[in-house]
């Protein structure tokens, strides 16, 4: 069984992957900005994040989303932080394509040393599939 923290601000999404990473295995806990999700992070160690670059809060787009995070986890200089933080793979999310000033969320996570990234619409199988993936590779390098 495998520790996931989501960043999500889409339920219906959240619902779905509830569903079938529950049914894999996996221990989810589920957060809705970077701060909450940054908060869970620091109360018990997670195996794999997955977080969604764009999120929403009454329909705006916000700044606390899977970009903060992941600075927060790769690229902030903070001595106070677990060391485990700096290595936690990371699956970036995004349902968007470059936005005006070429930002392009997924390009921007791998820049930012996020472990991988996945474009939505995919399917609950490919999610799946994916976290076992990162999880294993995760494993392997422990080793």
């Amino acid at each position: 069984m495998a520790r996931l923290l989501i960043l999500e601000d889409d339920i219906d999404l959240t619902d779905q992957w509830e569903e079938v990473l529950t049914a894999a295995g996996h221990e989810l806990t589920i957060t809705r900005n970077a701060s909450e999700a940054s908060a869970r992070l620091t109360e018990q160690v997670y195996d794999l994040v997955i977080a969604d670059i764009y999120v929403r809060q009454g329909g705006v787009l916000v700044p606390d989303g899977g970009v903060l995070l992941i600075s927060r986890l790769r690229q902030m200089v903070n001595l106070n932080r677990p060391a485990w933080w700096q290595t936690v793979p990371i699956l970036a999310v995004s349902g968007g394509s470059r936005i005006a000033g070429g930002f392009d969320p997924l390009r921007t996570a791998r820049d930012l040393q996020a472990t991988d990234w996945m474009r939505k619409p995919f399917t609950p199988k490919d999610l799946v599939f994916r976290v076992g993936t990162m999880l294993e590779n995760a494993e392997a390098a422990a080793d």
